[in-house]
């Protein structure tokens, strides 16, 4: 699905910056956030994103949902 693609890409951003000690070649949270919401097709995968990113991110902190 479009939804494991984006998750496949986000981790090889994830891989280099791991790689490398630095995340300047990776997306920022919310860049991955937005690439994320785009590869959803509905509500409910909609929530789910953000409640990953919510979780990983601190984005969205869990008072404010």
């Amino acid at each position: 699905s479009e939804t494991n693609e984006v998750q496949a890409e986000l981790e090889k951003h994830r891989n280099i910056a791991g790689a490398t000690g630095q995340n300047v070649s990776g997306p920022t949270a919310e860049q991955e956030f937005q690439a994320a919401m785009e590869g959803t097709t509905n509500e409910a995968e909609a929530m789910e994103v953000i409640n990953r990113f919510s979780e990983s991110t601190g984005l969205f902190p869990t008072g404010t949902r």
